[in-house]
């Protein structure tokens, strides 16, 4: 199963409409080097909550965005848990889940990917 292309170090994406230069939302991507596996948390995008995750994925994936990207260091800063300093509540889900959902209808309902109960939880943080 793929983990995700490119960014392997955490990092924050900025999200901006290029047509009226409005900030759009941030998207945090987490990887786990233990485990090989990715995290995306999704934050201050208009009407952001679990039901409608997918439509703001959907968003992204179809039109074009431009975006500021930064890398997060947490290990050389001597940071435990970059979690807890957040202030922005984040919803997350697994690079697998993020797939489902990109895949989905327009309900949100997976077409292509099994569940995988392990991959499959929307995380509120």
């Amino acid at each position: 199963m793929s983990n995700g292309s490119g960014y392997n170090d955490s990092s924050v994406f900025f999200i901006i409409n290029p047509i009226n230069k409005q900030f759009r939302g941030i998207i945090k991507i987490e990887y786990n080097k233990d485990i090989c596996q990715k995290y995306l948390y999704f934050s201050g995008f208009e009407e952001l909550n679990e039901k409608n995750l997918h439509k703001i994925i959907k968003d992204i994936n179809k039109n074009k965005y431009d975006f500021n990207v930064f890398k997060v260091k947490t290990e050389e800063s001597g940071i435990q848990n970059p979690r807890k300093l957040t202030a922005t509540p984040f919803i997350g889900v697994s690079y697998f889940k993020y797939q489902q959902l990109l895949a989905s209808d327009d309900e949100g309902n997976s077409l292509f990917f099994e569940e995988a109960s392990d991959q499959n939880d929307i995380l509120i943080g």
